[in-house]
């Protein structure tokens, strides 16, 4: 924990320095899920996406962390309860609904 909070620093002084920089947002953005801050990450994942738009993997996390909506949406969009799926095709589920989001 330690050690992800330093790097929570570093990535405050990068984007001091460069408040165009989308990596760095999106990469204290990982760090602060990592700790649980889920509304900090996704704070950080809403900028790095305002900055680049096609940030795909900015986009695939912020939608995994804010998983809880998605599931209470999941049954009434593919019939599907969460509580039945798997991890993996939790993913791919995820993923389409990215894709739609997108176009």
């Amino acid at each position: 924990m330690g050690q992800t909070k330093e790097a929570i620093e570093d990535y405050d002084i990068a984007i001091g320095l460069d408040p165009k920089d989308e990596e760095a947002y999106f990469n204290r953005a990982n760090a602060k899920a990592d700790l649980n801050d889920d509304q900090g990450a996704i704070a950080d994942y809403t900028k790095a996406l305002a900055i680049n738009p096609r940030f795909t993997d900015a986009l695939y996390n912020r939608v995994l962390r804010n998983i809880g909506p998605a599931i209470k949406f999941m049954p009434a969009r593919t019939g599907i309860m969460p509580e039945n799926l798997a991890w993996s095709e939790l993913r791919s589920w995820l993923r389409s609904f990215v894709s739609e989001i997108k176009s």
